[in-house]
């Protein structure tokens, strides 16, 4: 099973939005969040990828797409209220600035790290961090 992660949606590495897994991962509550792959390689933008993913819900909502969920064929129609919120766009923008602080916390982890290594190899060395030690 899909575990979400970081997606793109450009790259056409599945042959149609209609064989994407995003309504999956949105119904599973798995974090995803949208990516571009290298802009000046595809040539897409962060605004495209989430217009394809709006695309891709906006189908299922239009009744274009149905999903299997326990076996069972579900369209927008049969799903509860709670299931239907679900399908928002606004939860790929939560967990996409989710995952950005994350990486800010794990950077400003790294660097704290980084100091304290240095300044305990200063001490065992007799040597400022800036002297080569």
């Amino acid at each position: 099973m899909n575990r979400g992660g970081v997606i793109c949606l450009a790259t056409e590495a599945i042959g149609s939005l209609r064989d994407h897994p995003l309504l999956y991962q949105l119904y599973y509550r798995q974090k995803t969040v949208l990516a571009t792959d290298a802009q000046g390689v595809m040539d897409n933008t962060m605004k495209a990828e989430y217009a394809r993913a709006q695309e891709i819900i906006d189908g299922f909502k239009n009744g274009d797409r149905a999903i299997e969920i326990d076996k069972q064929v579900r369209s927008w129609e049969s799903l509860s209220a709670s299931e239907k919120a679900l399908f928002d766009i606004q939860h790929l923008k939560r967990w996409a600035s989710e995952y950005r602080d994350s990486v800010a916390r794990g950077d400003r982890s790294d660097v704290a790290f980084k100091t304290r290594s240095q300044r305990l190899r200063s001490d065992e060395t007799g040597r400022g961090a800036g002297d080569g030690g």
